[in-house]
């Protein structure tokens, strides 16, 4: 007779009180990049964290002393690092190795490392008391030991290729890490390799997989294919369909909703605010609408 293991799903280990000193880690090697810091570092504090857990952002030289006043004013612990820079590789990612400082002895005793440019959905502190290090690529939960660091040292010292951060770390320590599951961390690349595998039959790009993340994340969240509701509708034929694609699908939506207030937002967006405050303001309240120009502002701090 043989019985099958029944599935359980994963939950994480509950809170439990201990001395240990824990923090939220970032990394910034220039103004543009504390930008992000601080956005994600509200974001955190708006979703429960307390204040007993620190967040803090390794900063370089180029980082402004503007900028780390900025920080400090907003509850964000600037922490002066040396920069690690690859003397070879893409200038994208020649510092990246920065972020592999969380490995030594910084002050904490266990720090969840977020990348900067990550949009925080829920609250993450459960993961401080996950029994051992885990991994994925934009998110590092890590016990630092200046032992672990000096061994990343060497390995990346006696590399025969290029390696950036999470080679590096997969390289090395890929059987050692936990690694999270899935539903903690989506990245673009996930959505876009996705399209490159949906059916192109269809005028709807974004395959079911994909759509299944993203309403993972609110259960709120519709998805709209207004082109196929068109055509089967007669609206339109197909190639005036297909000429909706991308940027000109944003005025399509705004013309197939039955919603009377509407707000378009681009998807690369960060909200800093409750936007529905724009619904209030004079300018919509006389004309119906408000319009904002797309528009870079040089030479001013972040």
């Amino acid at each position: 007779m043989t019985t099958r293991k029944k599935y359980v799903e994963w939950q994480p280990v509950p809170p439990v009180n201990d001395s240990r000193k824990l923090a939220y880690f970032f990394y910034a090697t220039d103004d543009g990049q504390v930008c992000n810091a601080l956005i994600a570092g509200k974001k955190l504090r708006e979703l429960g964290t307390p204040s007993s857990i620190h967040i803090v952002t390794m900063v370089t030289e180029d980082v402004s002393n503007i900028t780390r006043h900025v920080m400090e004013a907003n509850g964000i612990i600037p922490m002066t690092v040396d920069r690690w820079r690859r003397k070879m590789g893409t200038d994208q990612y020649k510092d990246s190795l920065t972020k592999l400082l969380i490995f030594r002895k910084l002050g904490y005793d266990r720090l969840i490392c977020i990348d900067t440019d990550t949009v925080i959905q829920r609250n993450l502190d459960h993961l401080f008391y996950l029994p051992r290090a885990f991994i994925t690529s934009v998110l590092l939960v890590v016990d630092p030991d200046e032992d672990l660091f000096k061994h990343l040292e060497h390995a990346i010292k006696v590399e025969t290729e290029v390696q950036y951060d999470m080679d590096v770390l997969n390289n090395e320590w890929k059987s050692l890490c936990g690694i999270l599951p899935l539903e903690y961390v989506v990245l673009t690349t996930h959505l876009q390799e996705d399209m490159k595998r949906g059916n192109r039959d269809i005028i709807q790009e974004l395959p079911p997989q994909s759509q299944r993340v993203l309403i993972a994340t609110d259960p709120l969240l519709e998805i709209i294919d207004p082109c196929t509701e068109y055509v089967k509708n007669r609206v339109f034929d197909m190639d005036t369909a297909m000429s909706f694609r991308n940027f000109f699908l944003k005025p399509l939506a705004v013309h197939h909703t039955r919603l009377l207030d509407v707000i378009v937002i681009d998807t690369d967006c960060i909200l800093l605010d409750n936007p529905a405050k724009l619904w209030q303001v004079d300018v919509y309240t006389t004309t119906g609408t408000v319009f904002f120009y797309d528009r870079v502002i040089q030479g001013v701090h972040t």
